[in-house]
């Protein structure tokens, strides 16, 4: 709805890309006002602006990331009046200059399908280029928020809910909406529908609204995970703080009922290439899942990340997956969301076995 028929509704052209390896420069020829993409791939392209600076001179990489640090002051409004000025010098040079790598006609980014990683979304919008986000479900055709003007992004929120459209936390912080967009059922299986008597549509989505009635997305009330202490954990939080480190490409992370959480992680491809280039080696993800230099290389950025979580969020143990999640090994939903009970049934018994050994 959002992605195809609406741009054919107002007159738009649509591009898309064949894959993720080129498309940064597809997006340079397309020349698009508007990029659609889950939060995966601005993931991944942050990954690759950033790994491709290393390859630069110093001076640059000192720059660029000035460029960064100066906006993420200005997003949250800590800009001294220095800042201001540099940031206006930036504006003129490092960020026109990046909106130009992306066509240069480039107005917004728009996230969806899930939750943005918000440091993905800082990073980019330091660089000058809005991501806003939308939330909805294939049950509300879609489209329940969107984020409202480009001077007043709230990236920690998916915005307020649309004209007509209403919103409510229910019961355990689950979010709810109602609107004449709301489907009627699912066909053939009343047993399954999510729709109350009273019309509100139960999206098995977690959150709140905050103090501008924008909505925040925390988790799915199926994943969240309960430690054997009782405390309640979001998975999709630690994995996006995992999954910002350049080592990790992709990760799952699992403990119910036990002490503390492990994970199964998919090197990122980045990464491993430069591994080989290191050691002079021609390996793959699953050659390297049972070198120890290489799992303790992982585990460096894990700690990265740990530091940034609570001692209950932390990861203790991984393991590293045999091959990437993808849509075709049925691990990953097609806006790349990753399927748990998919990979549980594969990896589940290696997980368990690293609470043999407690910490």
């Amino acid at each position: 709805t959002v992605g195809q028929f609406m741009p054919i509704a107002i007159g738009a052209q649509i591009y898309y890309a064949p894959g993720l390896d080129k498309l940064i420069y597809y997006i340079s020829v397309s020349r698009p006002t508007l990029v659609l993409c889950v939060p995966r791939l601005y993931d991944a392209m942050k990954q690759k602006i950033t790994q491709q600076l290393t390859l630069g001179s110093p001076l640059v990489r000192r720059i660029f990331e000035r460029t960064v640090e100066l906006g993420k002051k200005r997003y949250y409004k800590q800009q001294t009046l220095r800042d201001c000025v540099e940031n206006k010098l930036l504006d003129l040079s490092v960020r026109r200059s990046f909106k130009k790598r992306f066509g240069g006609q480039l107005k917004a980014f728009v996230s969806g399908g899930a939750p943005l990683n918000i440091e993905s979304g800082l990073f980019f919008n330091a660089l000058g280029a809005v991501i806003f986000q939308g939330y909805g479900q294939t049950e509300s055709s879609p489209l329940i928020t969107v984020t409202e003007g480009i001077k007043d992004v709230r990236l920690h929120t998916v915005g307020p809910a649309t004209p007509d459209i209403e919103v409510k936390i229910g019961d355990g912080g689950e979010i709810l909406t109602r609107s004449e967009s709301i489907m009627k059922g699912y066909w053939n299986k009343p047993e399954l529908n999510p729709v109350d008597e009273d019309g509100w549509l139960h999206t098995g989505d977690v959150g709140y609204l905050d103090d501008k009635n924008n909505l925040v997305i925390t988790d799915r009330i199926k994943d969240l995970i309960v430690n054997s202490g009782g405390d309640n954990i979001s998975p999709v939080k630690v994995e996006a703080i995992m999954a910002a480190e350049p080592e990790v490409g992709q990760i799952m992370v699992y403990g119910d009922r036990q002490p503390h959480l492990v994970a199964v992680v998919v090197p990122n491809d980045t990464f491993i290439a430069a591994w080989n280039k290191k050691h002079g080696t021609e390996v793959t993800a699953k050659t390297l899942a049972g070198e120890e230099m290489f799992q303790k290389a992982i585990m460096e950025g894990i700690h990265r990340a740990n530091a940034k979580l609570s001692l209950i969020e932390q990861v203790k143990k991984i393991i590293l997956a045999d091959e990437p999640f993808s849509i075709d090994n049925g691990m990953v939903t097609p806006s790349m969301k990753v399927k748990r009970p998919q990979v549980r049934a594969v990896y589940g018994e290696r997980l368990e076995a690293l609470y043999k050994n407690r910490i």
